[in-house]
Parts: structure tokens; C-alpha cells; sequence
């Protein structure tokens, strides 16, 4: 019997990842919400489990695992008659992991919650100021992965099959928009996100769906 529960915060973005992963896997699991916001994930309960207060954090049959790079892998191997993310081939699967690692490495930990508050406490930073800084970044970033993207792409980041890389780069654009990125000049990123927002699997795993999401934020399903 497989028992997975995830622990998660509906606007974190690697929670999304990791969320989207399950849904198209069809892995039914259990979520268990901790509010960044308020600080639940450096209570001593949670800290202790993570190891570094950061969310997602998978629990499988009791065992758990942190880092959605990781969790994600990890389904992919435990779970391999379900739908596989990363391509079969060893270069198919290097570009894609390539993919997911321009965001994963090269964007998300540069703009993230904790970097933002770092920003302000030690070196005054004003919330423009730190929008200012993530939208830089964000677009940095965006600006690389169009250009991979440019020699792979098909109705997805890699081909015409939804893959690991896409479950990082629709979170993101997610973020981006939070940030106000003009979108508008990344066309190849905004044709994918709008092709896996078409799969339920992945829309339902985004911010305003989530059962910790408030309820002004609330989408209908």
C-alpha cells in the first residue's frame, strides 16, 4: 500500500512542480499545507523534518524526501509504470534535466521569499526594490531558456510530450507575472504555458486551486 503525502504551500512554486507531477502521474496523495507566510515551516516540528525549513517535502510510506528536483526523480523511478517526465534517452533526458535546471538553479533561487526578505533586512531594500530585483533575474533567465528552447520545443518545452522541464517552467511564468515580466517577448514560453494550462493535470496544480489557497485567490475549477 502506498500512502504519499505532501507537504506544501499553494503559492510556493516547487510545490506546483511537484504537485503537477502527481496529478499526471494519477497518484492519489494527501497534502498537508504549511504557511510560509506565517512562518510554519520554521516551527520546530517541520524544521526538523526538512532539515532546511523549505517546502516540498514528500512522504512516502514514512519516508521523506525534500527538493522537488529530487521528488520528482524520485516518482519517475518508484513509480515507472505511471507517465514518465523525463525522456527515455540519455541525451533526450540530459537536455530536458538541462531545461529544468535554467530555472530550477539559474532562476528560482535568486528571487524566492527568503532572498527577498535578506534583501530587505540587511541591505534596505524596498519591496519595489525587490520586485525590481526578481524581474531581473526572471527575465535574465527567461531570456536563456527561450533560446534552448528555440532548438527543442514542439507543442512542449522538449517535443510534442509533456516532460519534467515543463512542470519547472509553468510555476515559473507564474512567478513572473507576480513580478510583472513582460511576458510578451518570451512567445515561445507563453505557447508552451498555454498548452499545459489545456491539461487539468497541471492547471489544477497551480496557486488558485489549491485547499490552503485564500479565498480571493480561489479559481473555479
Amino acid at each position: 500500500m502506498n500512502h504519499l503525502k505532501l507537504y506544501t504551500y499553494f503559492r510556493s512554486s516547487a510545490s506546483y512542480r511537484v504537485r503537477a507531477a502527481l496529478n499526471l502521474k494519477k497518484l492519489e496523495y494527501e497534502c498537508a499545507a504549511i504557511n510560509l507566510k506565517t512562518g510554519e515551516h520554521l516551527l520546530p516540528d517541520f524544521s526538523d523534518m526538512s532539515h532546511f525549513s523549505e517546502l516540498p517535502i514528500l512522504e512516502h510510506n514514512g519516508q521523506q524526501i525534500a527538493q522537488s528536483m529530487a521528488i520528482i526523480k524520485y516518482l519517475d523511478e518508484e513509480f515507472p509504470e505511471t507517465y514518465q517526465l523525463f525522456p527515455k534517452h540519455t541525451y533526450d533526458r540530459a537536455i530536458t534535466l538541462q531545461m529544468c535546471e535554467v530555472v530550477n538553479s539559474g532562476i528560482h533561487p535568486i528571487q524566492n521569499l527568503k532572498i527577498g526578505k535578506k534583501l530587505k533586512k540587511d541591505h534596505g531594500f524596498s519591496n519595489e526594490d525587490v520586485f525590481a530585483w526578481s524581474r531581473h533575474w526572471i527575465d535574465f533567465g527567461f531570456q536563456n531558456l527561450e533560446k534552448l528552447l528555440k532548438k527543442f520545443h514542439g507543442k512542449f518545452c522538449f517535443g510534442n510530450e509533456i516532460t519534467a522541464a515543463d512542470l519547472f517552467l509553468v510555476p515559473q511564468i507564474y512567478n513572473a507575472r507576480r513580478f510583472d515580466v513582460d511576458m510578451d517577448k518570451f512567445t515561445i514560453l507563453t505557447k508552451i504555458e498555454h498548452n499545459c494550462l489545456q491539461r487539468d493535470e497541471i492547471r489544477l496544480a497551480s496557486p488558485g486551486y489549491q485547499q490552503d489557497t485564500p479565498n480571493e485567490l480561489k479559481e473555479k475549477v
